[in-house]
């Protein structure tokens, strides 16, 4: 008998048997025009893949006119009567509805059994906020969170700063990117990755390693890059269900070698 053929999506598609949600964290440090424009892409991929997405944006507060996660903790029972009809990739402001629940994430699965009654239908809930938020709510998780850095102004001394204080907790490894805008083999392109990796080495005797994503073309072959993150980025991710546990490993283990541009 032939044996099934391997593919970069392989992983994924294991994950979809699972079909319970996990959670992804993205660290806000104010470079938002690059951080955002990644995490866009990176949702587009998911669903793309056939994966709904929720984007928690810890960073914009919940209103009367601005409804998010705060109006779902309110009324939960209401909240996934029409998932049939809504869009796979929604946003929600969650600044009021994630401090409510900061008492709750010391308990062991406190946040993550909330998140996970509420987007029960969802693969994918992305956690956006800044390091102190990430590590208030999730003192305990091991987790890897996104950190982007960037040729923009402070980029690399905000990236640092947010490396170094989820390192300082001793159970985050943040996965550090780099999305280029230009040549690929123009030095500039990676300066911003190599210096994060640099100060890294000398000021916290860490070795980081660090992906490169180039993002020109939308359309063009780095996109292949973009879905083994997306991939790496899931594996990497935090449970809302025991589903997960009962999956080998072996089903979505990707090696990062197999990135073209990794460091």
């Amino acid at each position: 008998m032939h044996e099934t053929p391997q593919h970069q999506a392989v992983g994924l598609g294991s994950l979809a048997r699972a079909h319970s949600a996990r959670l992804v964290a993205m660290v806000s440090h104010g470079d938002e025009e690059t951080e955002l424009s990644l995490l866009w892409r990176l949702c587009l991929t998911w669903v793309r893949l056939g994966y709904p997405v929720t984007v928690l944006d810890a960073g914009n507060l919940e209103s009367a006119d601005n409804p998010g996660l705060a109006q779902l903790l309110d009324c939960p029972y209401g909240s996934g009567c029409n998932n049939q009809d809504a869009a796979a990739w929604s946003v929600l402001p969650a600044a009021a509805g994630l401090h409510s629940l900061r008492p709750a994430a010391g308990a062991e699965d406190g946040l993550t059994r909330r998140l996970a009654n509420l987007f029960s239908d969802d693969d994918v809930v992305v956690l956006y906020g800044n390091a102190d938020t990430l590590l208030q709510l999730l003192p305990d998780a091991v987790l890897q969170p996104v950190i982007v850095v960037s040729s923009a102004p402070k980029s690399l001394l905000n990236s640092y700063q947010a490396l170094k204080r989820l390192l300082g907790s001793g159970h985050m490894s943040p996965l550090v990117v780099d999305p280029s805008a230009a040549d690929i083999g123009s030095l500039t392109t990676a300066s911003a990755g190599f210096a994060l990796a640099d100060c890294a080495k000398n000021f916290l005797a860490y070795d980081l390693k660090w992906i490169r994503i180039q993002t020109t073309h939308e359309d063009s072959a780095p996109a292949s890059d973009l879905q083994r993150m997306a991939l790496r980025v899931l594996e990497n991710a935090l449970p809302l269900s025991d589903r997960w546990k009962h999956m080998a490993a072996s089903e979505t283990k990707m090696d990062a070698r197999q990135f073209s541009r990794s460091h």
